[in-house]
């Protein structure tokens, strides 16, 4: 089996692991046409982005709270700006972040994506379930 230690001192960098095709939102884009898009694409976190800023990342997570928690009804997503219901400010990091500081970034500030920002530009984006892939990857290289 692997050692935990060993995978936390892994020399990986999130630009290993990260995809570097990344759906994004505007704040004024309506809760319902993010909804549609994050459907079709398969994904869970969507970072939202300003005149070239992340701004914040939009995740099924927040949309669910939205819906569920608060009592919105679905027919209103229309209505609802994305600037309402995403996570801000963003928790970015650059390419060359350790696997390890990426780690303890998601799990201090209870995000479950990191954007990837390259000079102020967005390049990527990695999310829990890439943390999770390499590691039953090594898992079962180890084995």
């Amino acid at each position: 089996m692997i050692e935990m230690e060993k995978i936390l001192n892994d020399p990986l960098k999130v630009r290993d692991i990260m995809k570097a095709v990344v759906w994004t939102a505007k704040p004024s884009e309506s809760l319902d046409e993010v909804v549609t898009r994050m459907s079709e694409k398969k994904i869970h976190h969507m970072p939202v982005v300003e005149d070239g800023s992340v701004v914040g990342v939009i995740s099924s997570r927040d949309i669910n709270v939205m819906i569920g928690a608060k009592g919105i009804l679905p027919q209103l997503a229309d209505l609802i700006e994305i600037r309402h219901v995403m996570s801000s400010p963003a928790i970015t990091v650059p390419p060359d972040t350790t696997f390890r500081e990426a780690i303890r970034l998601i799990t201090k500030n209870f995000v479950h994506s990191l954007p990837i920002l390259e000079h102020g530009k967005l390049v990527g984006i990695v999310t829990e379930t890439d943390f999770l892939n390499y590691l039953v990857a090594s898992m079962e290289f180890e084995t």
